[in-house]
């Protein structure tokens, strides 16, 4: 049996599709067993983990280990390579990283491959093989936190866009839009580290009791979510067209303040602008917050809505305000780890500041923090949720790394949960900042002072 879970839709679950395909080619009773399962998950959502998305997680099991043709040397464990005379798999778990790249978006560095993407109207390189290596290592964590570590995971790189013949020669982990499941299976011999049995090698990835702690039990990796009734009419309202163009015409052009009592529907007017500049144009934006109960809720909602957070296809992340600088001063040197973060998190913001107004932290160190990890950094748009709770030495640090323009301020009027009063436009240019107040549905719109 070939289950398919997780998003229904995009490139990820085409990719779904093309799996399930070459393993027919090379099993064809496979979709119809009961005693074999392989499942892919589509879209994979790792809340807790610094790496929360995953393109596809593969995960199968056989009741008796099949047999699959034997194309490469294999690489075992104890032994020098050697083309084995038999080979069979009995289970295996792969996350896949999906890339549709053509050749002339994809460059090989020897066997580390990296794609470029458009983001601000500029040209990046992203290395995908690091990328995929590290969502290996946090998918590793999270099955971890689950009792669930005795389990080998093979990354793996599939370029729908690319052939066999324009990748390196191998070993290495990527596979091409043409590959066979066997091809995939051949990988796994030679990166995977297999056991070797005199001339046979059978590919197993863990025991059948672990394999079905991860695809049943209690841990419900495989389990879709199912949307609530309250989970429907969030989705809803947050989908549904209404801001006016003219809102989103000024993101990213100028500072936009959000103005009104608590109750009027600010937050959900952050999210509807993020969500159709995602819809519309392929935006990346952030939301911060100092609400961790509504980070839950809202990265629950996208997940529900199948709102990625890609570098190359744009997406919507939630994230707090103190986990975003976190990232931020350990990308930066001024932490080196987590430990006893939060407990002296405004002497570590103190120092950002100081390295900041002493040019120890430059200009370029904080391009760079965009340039080489994209996915935590490089974002159209910056959405900041009860932005009258901001000190002013956090919105200071936000603008030195992001700019005012790409900023939108949720501005709570009389809802001061933190000591002082947030001034947004404080350091802008006069007629840089538009205030947009919000009186139980009526919108006011006027420049800031």
């Amino acid at each position: 049996m070939i289950e398919i879970v997780g998003v229904q839709e995009g490139q990820e679950h085409e990719a779904a599709l093309h799996i399930r395909r070459l393993l027919l080619n090379v099993w064809p009773d496979l979709g119809q067993g009961r005693r074999d399962t392989v499942k892919i998950f589509v879209g994979f959502k790792m809340y807790g983990q610094s790496v929360e998305d995953l393109d596809l997680v593969v995960v199968g099991v056989f009741d008796e280990p099949r047999e699959f043709a034997v194309e490469y040397k294999f690489h075992p464990r104890e032994t020098e390579p050697f083309v084995p005379r038999q080979a069979w798999v009995k289970n295996f778990a792969l996350l896949i990283e999906v890339k549709s790249h053509d050749a002339g978006g994809v460059h090989f560095d020897d066997k580390v491959a990296s794609v470029r993407y458009m983001r601000n109207g500029t040209a990046r390189w992203e290395c995908v093989t690091e990328k995929n290596r590290t969502q290996m290592f946090e998918l590793k964590k999270y099955l971890a936190r689950h009792g669930l570590d005795r389990i080998h995971v093979q990354d793996l790189i599939l370029f729908t866009g690319l052939r066999e013949i324009d990748l390196p020669e191998r070993p290495h982990n990527c596979v091409a839009n043409d590959a066979s499941f066997e091809r995939y299976l051949n990988v796994l011999g030679q990166i995977s580290r297999p056991h070797r049995n005199g001339n046979r090698v059978t590919l197993s990835f863990g025991t059948d009791e672990a394999f079905k702690g991860v695809l049943a039990g209690k841990f419900g990796l495989f389990e879709a979510i199912e949307p609530t009734p309250l989970d429907r009419r969030r989705m809803d309202i947050i989908a549904k067209k209404s801001v006016p163009d003219e809102w989103l015409n000024d993101l990213g052009k100028r500072q936009t303040i959000l103005r009104g009592r608590g109750g009027v529907g600010k937050t959900v007017n952050l999210l509807q602008m993020a969500y159709r500049s995602y819809d519309q144009r392929q935006e990346r934006s952030l939301l911060l917050t100092f609400n961790k109960a509504l980070v839950a809720d809202l990265r629950r909602t996208m997940a529900l809505l199948g709102v990625p957070r890609s570098v190359e296809n744009g997406g919507i992340a939630i994230e707090t305000a103190h986990g975003f600088f976190g990232r931020a001063m350990l990308a930066l040197g001024v932490i080196s780890d987590y430990d006893g973060f939060l407990d002296d998190f405004e002497h570590h913001k103190a120092n950002l500041v100081e390295f900041l107004q002493t040019g120890t932290i430059s200009a370029e160190d904080l391009l760079e923090l965009g340039r080489g990890s994209p996915a935590d950094f490089d974002w159209d748009l910056i959405f900041v949720d009860e932005g009258q709770d901001w000190p002013q030495d956090e919105i200071d640090i936000l603008r030195r790394i992001f700019g005012t323009k790409r900023i939108t301020v949720s501005d709570g009027i009389d809802q001061f949960v933190r000591d002082g009063v947030a001034d947004w436009i404080a350091g802008t240019a006069k007629g840089s900042v538009l205030s947009r107040c919000k009186l139980m549905g009526n919108i006011v719109v006027r420049p800031a002072r």
